[in-house]
């Protein structure tokens, strides 16, 4: 891992079972792991696939539009070849080294982490052939750093003073993580 930048992720989703509802945004952001400057970064809408079925209710949480997703939307290949393409441009073993792939880190990362197996095995692929298995979770670390009201993402930025503005779109989570997980970091 000493090695390995880390890749701050978010997902929003058609529900909260990755079985049944689908992958709908994505955003990735890759840091430096030891500046936590910003690398690079991802963001991809993706169309319904697979009959997976759609919430209404994950809609009205995330404002995400099923016409957003048919208009600017990546089919389901063409999201998977640009997420592969990001992970393996994070990993700077040419060889594509296990012990230099990148690192996740995702509040509620076995949220995140299921949908983005489940989207990979729906692509004929496995997620842990371009990231490390091992991943941290802010939610977690959170909880062991002091007691929290909720360990929802919003009421922990605004309680260490982190901004958050339009929660639950990818990208505006993703960048707030990125800013806890420095601040869990220094605080450790």
């Amino acid at each position: 891992m000493k090695g390995s930048d880390y890749i701050v992720a978010d997902t929003e989703t058609g529900g909260t079972n990755c079985e049944e509802n689908p992958l709908l945004e994505v955003a990735l952001v890759l840091i430096d792991r030891k500046t936590f400057k910003e690398k690079d970064r991802l963001e991809l809408l993706i169309k319904p696939y697979d009959d997976l079925k759609i919430d209404r209710k994950a809609l009205q949480i995330n404002g995400l539009k099923i016409s957003e997703l048919e208009e600017n939307g990546e089919k389901k290949k063409d999201a998977h070849k640009k997420i592969v393409a990001f992970f393996k441009k994070a990993n700077p073993s040419s060889a594509n080294s296990r012990f230099t792939r990148p690192i996740i880190v995702a509040h509620n990362a076995p949220f995140d982490l299921g949908y983005f197996e489940a989207f990979f095995k729906a692509n004929n692929d496995n997620l842990y052939n371009y990231i490390m298995e091992q991943f941290v979770c802010t939610q977690l670390e959170s909880k062991k750093l002091e007691e929290f009201e909720s360990l929802q993402l919003g009421a922990i930025c605004e309680k260490v003073g982190i901004e958050l503005t339009g929660a639950h779109r990818a990208m505006n989570d993703t960048l707030a993580t990125v800013k806890l997980f420095k601040y869990l970091t220094e605080r450790a």
